[in-house]
């Protein structure tokens, strides 16, 4: 599959691509001990036997519960070691038990150039500064805006952290006045913030935008990112009639894993439309009976994120949501994915707390 990526102006072979991240991950030189280590598990050798992308069905689904317990120096690539490069760890917020963790080094920085790309379209402003109203700390997210601001002009990167994770006991606990008391406490900080600084843009959550607006006036905002997992089409409409209006609007889809595929737009028959990272990225949606198995456009199944970078490779991780699978655009030639929801038959066990 060999597509025109305008982010990078040019055409990309997935499959070339594949190949390369392969030799990195599982070179003797270059590879991290985790995969190195697993060689003899898989039964084949990756170098020799991977030279599709659909080869990396011969990896199997992904077991994601690994990266909540190794330790993260065995995630580290050799190629990174001895090179005085700034390694960062990222966790995930933990919604379906213990915190997973990446490696980062390069990828996020690329990642926050995609996203800038895409804010372009949405005619965010190249300059000015930037609230951050969401997770920090140990959570990528903060990083990513931060570096956003930076690449968008230089501009100052303000944070309010949230701390997700006790949110959501909170809300597993159901004390909805113990919940509240938190989210009356952050806005405060970010109303303090508006109130006081030059902001430009915002980055939040889906749930907390709302409480932030009934507090504080946007006038002088010139371009929201709301982030997270699912924005419903009735949501987004509320969104643009109520909140942002003419203030550009772009919303994220995205987790700590994949990385971010911001929107291209809302239509009324598909709801929210996202495209991946191309190829650092890929999303697929598979049928519930078989992983390996895309569903047919406009139908909806279950996500499978396969992640090809130098920092990390995940391959056919089945997530958490569900969507409908979308043909790509002129611009945007590969599978994107709309209306994305947490994923039936995991409803139960998921809390997504502020988001």
């Amino acid at each position: 599959m060999t597509v025109f990526q305008p982010f990078f102006n040019r055409n990309v072979d997935l499959d070339e691509w594949t190949r390369k991240i392969i030799s990195w991950h599982f070179s003797e030189d270059t590879g991290c001990d985790y995969w190195l280590n697993k060689i003899k598990e898989l039964g084949f050798d990756p170098i020799q036997k991977i030279k599709t992308f659909q080869d990396l069905e011969m990896f199997g689904v992904f077991n994601d519960e690994d990266l909540k317990a190794v330790p993260v120096d065995s995630l580290i690539p050799r190629g990174y070691k001895n090179n005085n490069i700034a390694l960062r760890v990222f966790e995930t917020g933990g919604t379906l038990g213990d915190p997973k963790r990446i490696i980062d080094c390069e990828y996020r920085k690329k990642l926050a150039e995609w996203i800038s790309f895409s804010l372009d379209k949405h005619n965010f402003p190249q300059k000015g500064n930037w609230l951050h109203l969401g997770p920090s700390g140990p959570h990528v997210v903060g990083h990513t805006t931060a570096e956003i601001a930076k690449i968008r002009g230089g501009g100052l990167c303000y944070f309010v952290d949230i701390d997700t994770r006790w949110i959501k006991v909170m809300v597993k606990e159901n004390d909805k006045r113990g919940t509240q008391q938190y989210i009356d406490h952050v806005i405060l900080q970010a109303v303090n913030i508006l109130n006081t600084q030059n902001i430009s843009c915002i980055m939040t959550t889906p749930k907390l935008l709302p409480e932030l607006a009934s507090k504080v006036s946007f006038k002088n905002i010139k371009g929201i990112i709301i982030g997270g997992t699912h924005v419903t089409g009735p949501f987004y409409k509320f969104l643009k009639s109520n909140i942002t209006k003419d203030i550009p609007l772009c919303i994220s889809y995205g987790n700590t894993l994949m990385g971010v595929a911001p929107s291209v737009g809302y239509k009324e028959s598909t709801g929210v439309r996202y495209y991946g990272f191309f190829p650092y990225f890929t999303l697929k949606v598979v049928n519930d009976n078989s992983w390996k198995e895309c569903v047919d456009y406009y139908q909806k199944g279950r996500i499978c994120i396969t992640v090809l970078n130098k920092d990390y490779f995940i391959p056919n991780l089945l997530e958490r949501d569900e969507a409908i699978r979308i043909p790509g655009t002129d611009e945007y030639a590969w599978d994107g994915v709309s209306d994305v929801a947490l994923y039936e038959k995991m409803k139960d066990a998921i809390i997504e707390g502020v988001y």
